[in-house]
């Protein structure tokens, strides 16, 4: 009961984000860096003056914080055996997507050059701090092995940092492989760009909290399962039914919360677009190699709304 209890807060709060009065283009890197798009002019990184990212950047050493924090206590547990791998994973990675889709909020709305080399920075971020878990340093500092604990999938060893680091890296080329593509359809689009703000973060929390709940969910209660394989193609890994359709509710739960801030009262593209987004996000998730759930997710989504944008 307890555990039912934080995962719908856990939810309910992340979702609530979504009620600012102007919607933020959250661009999401591995669960970690994110940006902001402009939807109208583009400046170069000449134009940007370095002091209006401060505020941003410093903030980015909140998500190091949580991840070395969170890693610390949630790791402990496991070592102690009060807490499953799997769970513990999950719960670090819906921490740092909280305080990085939070830090998205205070960025200028620059454009497409800023948004690639911000996106490109969340990625090498989550570089180093997965590198800091590397085998060597683990054996020298009790600290990172703890931190790993809280990581590493028994089952997914010795691969778990090499996953996730290219996971991440990947991550990143897809998103930033879409960002001239939305802002051209974005621009020539004659909604309102707050309502493409918003339908853009559908993916997001797909990613970002309904992927972390397939995990949670479908280890606590699953009791339909099928197959899916490492990216390696070596190992075969078990998912739930009941997992994956935390996607497919998440997806929704965002959308209807977007349509609300609009009395829904939007064009058909959106419309499409929240029909289709639920199916091929759960299908992304439950294709996708075990630990590259997120580029699949973010290229599923990405391209849904493009073709709802033709």
């Amino acid at each position: 009961m307890k555990k039912t209890k934080s995962i719908s807060l856990v939810s309910s709060s992340l979702l609530a984000l979504l009620l600012v009065p102007r919607f933020a283009f959250a661009l999401v890197a591995g669960g970690c860096g994110t940006a902001c798009i402009n939807m109208g002019a583009d400046h170069s990184l000449q134009e940007v003056a370095i002091q209006d990212l401060y505020p941003y950047l410093w903030r980015q050493l909140l998500l190091v914080a949580a991840f070395y924090i969170s890693g610390f206590i949630f790791g402990k547990l496991v070592q102690r055996g009060k807490m499953s791998p799997s769970l513990s994973r999950k719960l670090v990675c819906v921490l740092t997507f909280v305080v990085s889709f939070a830090n998205s909020f205070s960025v200028p709305a620059y454009g497409i050059s800023v948004t690639c080399v911000l996106v490109g920075s969340g990625c090498v971020i989550i570089l180093a701090m997965l590198s800091s878990l590397a085998l060597p340093l683990r054996r020298k500092f009790a600290v990172l092995q703890t931190v790993f604990s809280a990581i590493n999938r028994p089952e997914d060893e010795p691969y778990t940092l090499g996953w996730l680091a290219t996971e991440a890296v990947v991550t990143g080329v897809v998103i930033i492989a879409f960002i001239p593509v939305i802002h051209y359809f974005s621009n020539r689009s004659l909604a309102d760009q707050d309502i493409i703000y918003g339908l853009m973060l559908m993916p997001v929390f797909a990613s970002g909290i309904g992927d972390a709940l397939a995990e949670i969910v479908g280890k606590r209660w699953g009791k339909h399962f099928y197959s899916t394989r490492s990216i390696t193609g070596n190992r075969v890994y078990m998912r739930s039914y009941e997992g994956s359709f935390m996607v497919f509710v998440t997806t929704v739960a965002a959308g209807l919360i977007v349509a609300a801030q609009f009395h829904f009262e939007l064009p058909v593209f959106y419309w499409k677009a929240f029909i289709l987004l639920p199916f091929t996000l759960t299908l992304a998730e439950a294709k996708a190699p075990h630990t590259w759930d997120n580029p699949l997710l973010y290229l599923a989504g990405y391209a849904t709304i493009v073709l709802c944008l033709l």
